[in-house]
């Protein structure tokens, strides 16, 4: 950090530092990086502990330094698959089947409910149960259906909307974090972020509450001119 600082920045950027499912069953890689989430409120193992990403982020302080937080709202690891074949909306549990050497669930009262099997977590549509996106053209798809198999979470869902301004406030009260960089927004409905955000209950006056009356959020959309790279 002192490094950092001496370079002229102001603010650090982190990886989302949650606990991470470890290894992808899909793509059959093992990543740390906190893209695959298992528990959305503890710190990936391989990091540390709670305790220590609290030091590090008022030693940040101490330092002048802000830090800023990576989330994920899209999606979660990859703990089950829907296979496109014959797949119908109205009942995804045909198609729906544990991802495999995948763990049953994510570590999570809400984002634990992914078995569409069990009449109570297809009532609390928190996930979309889709398969993986075949046409990136299609806007439904990108919205609501996977991407590398990650399990796609249902934003719609007042749910799932609750749970994560839970996870996300969490972050806020107990690391004291100053920021947060949203990953994947292309693939998100634009009306969860009024919600997420804005709401009573929302991220920024909860924030404002703390006494982070400047909490800054912003979002990461992946994109390239297709006709620029091919001229």
């Amino acid at each position: 950090l002192p490094f950092i600082k001496a370079m002229g920045y102001d603010a650090v950027w982190i990886t989302p530092p949650v606990h991470n499912q470890c290894v992808n069953p899909y793509i059959k890689t093992k990543g740390f990086h906190g893209y695959w989430a298992y528990d959305f409120t503890a710190v990936d193992p391989h990091f540390g502990t709670l305790a220590d990403y609290k030091a590090f982020v008022a030693e940040a302080h101490r330092l002048g330094l802000k830090v800023v937080q990576d989330i994920v709202v899209n999606h979660t690891g990859n703990f089950f698959t829907v296979d496109a074949a014959g797949f119908d909306p109205a009942r995804p549990e045909l198609n729906w089947k544990l991802a495999d050497g995948a763990l049953m669930a994510p570590k999570d009262p809400v984002f634990g409910l992914n078995d569409p099997n069990n009449p109570e977590h297809k009532r609390a549509a928190v996930y979309n149960f889709t398969p993986n996106i075949a046409d990136f053209k299609s806007r439904e798809q990108t919205l609501t259906w996977s991407m590398g198999d990650l399990d796609d979470v249902n934003l719609t869902s007042p749910l799932a909307v609750k749970r994560f301004k839970e996870v996300y406030k969490f972050w806020i009260d107990e690391a004291g974090v100053d920021a947060f960089r949203v990953d994947t927004v292309y693939y998100t409905p634009e009306e969860f972020y009024e919600r997420f955000l804005h709401d009573d209950d929302g991220i920024k006056p909860h924030a404002a509450r703390r006494g982070k009356k400047d909490f800054f959020v912003f979002g990461e959309v992946w994109s390239y001119d297709v006709k620029a790279i091919n001229a």
